[in-house]
C-alpha cells in the first residue's frame, strides 16, 4: 500500500522539478546581460525596458555609462538566488567585469521587459586589474 501512495508522489515531484530546476536556474540573465552592455553603449533600450524603468535608466545613465567603462568588459554572472520586491520575485546575480564585480537585482513583466533592475552596492574593484590597465593605456 505504501508504494501506491509513494509511486505518485514521486510522479508529482519528477513533474514538478524541470519548473523548479528552471527558477533555481534564473531566467533573467540574458536580459541582464543585454541590458548592462546597452547602458556601456550609453543606450536604455525599450526593447528590454518597461516604461519606468526606461525613464529611471535615461536619467542615471550620464554617471552610471562612467562606472560600467571603469568596470571593463563583463566576463561572467552567476545566478545567486531569489530575492523578494514589491514588484515581485527578483533574481539576484554577480556579474563579474574585468576590474571588478557587482551585485544586481532583476525582475520582469509579463511581456518580458524589465521592471525593475538595480545593484544594492557600489562595484568592488580589483584594484590591481584596474591598475596594470590603468598603466598599460597611459604608455
Amino acid at each position: 500500500m505504501k508504494a501506491l501512495i509513494f509511486t505518485p508522489i514521486v510522479f508529482i515531484l519528477a513533474l514538478m522539478t524541470p519548473a523548479w530546476a528552471a527558477a533555481a536556474a534564473g531566467t533573467h540573465e540574458d536580459i541582464l546581460v543585454r541590458a548592462l552592455i546597452a547602458n556601456a553603449a550609453a543606450e536604455c533600450p525599450a526593447t528590454l525596458m518597461a516604461e519606468d524603468i526606461k525613464a529611471d535608466c535615461d536619467q542615471q545613465l550620464p554617471v552610471f555609462k562612467e562606472t560600467l567603462i571603469k568596470l571593463g568588459p563583463l566576463k561572467a554572472t552567476s545566478f545567486q538566488g531569489m530575492r523578494a520586491l514589491k514588484s515581485g520575485p527578483a533574481e539576484v546575480y554577480k556579474v563579474t567585469f574585468e576590474h571588478g564585480e557587482m551585485t544586481w537585482i532583476i525582475n520582469t513583466q509579463d511581456d518580458g521587459k524589465i521592471l525593475a533592475l538595480w545593484a544594492p552596492n557600489e562595484p568592488n574593484w580589483d584594484i590591481g586589474s584596474f591598475s596594470r590597465s590603468t598603466a598599460v593605456s597611459e604608455h
